[in-house]
C-alpha cells in the first residue's frame, strides 16, 4: 500500500511516512457515511480535545480516493499547530482533496 495517500494528494504518502503516522486498514464499510462516523467514534483524540464542538487543535478528514480506479475510503487524524472549529471534515470527491487539504515542504 506504498503511495496509497497519493492518490489524494501528490506527497501525501511520503509525508505521512517522515511524520512517523500510523496506518490502519478497516474493515470494509458499507458506505462512506458510515466509513466517516465510525472514524470519528473509535478515533481517540485527548482528553481535553473531546468535547463536541469544543475548539481543537485536532480534526478527521475523511474523504474517497480512486487509486487505479478502485473506490476506497481514506480518513486521516491530523493535528494543527492552534486550536481551530474543523472538527470533522468530509471531502465529497476525490477531486476535491487540494481543496481542504495541501503539503508544506518549506520545512
Amino acid at each position: 500500500m506504498p503511495g496509497l495517500a497519493d492518490s489524494a494528494v501528490t506527497g501525501l504518502s511520503t509525508a505521512l511516512v517522515d511524520d512517523g503516522s500510523v496506518l490502519r486498514v478497516w474493515p470494509a464499510q458499507l458506505s462512506e457515511d458510515g466509513f466517516r462516523h465510525a472514524l470519528h467514534r473509535y478515533v481517540k483524540l485527548p482528553q481535553n480535545d473531546q468535547t463536541a464542538g469544543a475548539p481543537s487543535r485536532w480534526c478527521i478528514v475523511t474523504g474517497r480516493i480512486a487509486p487505479g480506479g478502485k473506490r476506497l475510503m481514506l480518513g486521516l487524524v491530523a493535528q494543527a499547530d492552534r486550536q481551530n472549529s474543523l472538527g470533522l471534515v468530509a471531502v465529497e470527491s476525490e477531486q476535491h482533496w487540494y481543496d481542504v487539504l495541501r503539503l508544506d515542504d518549506s520545512s
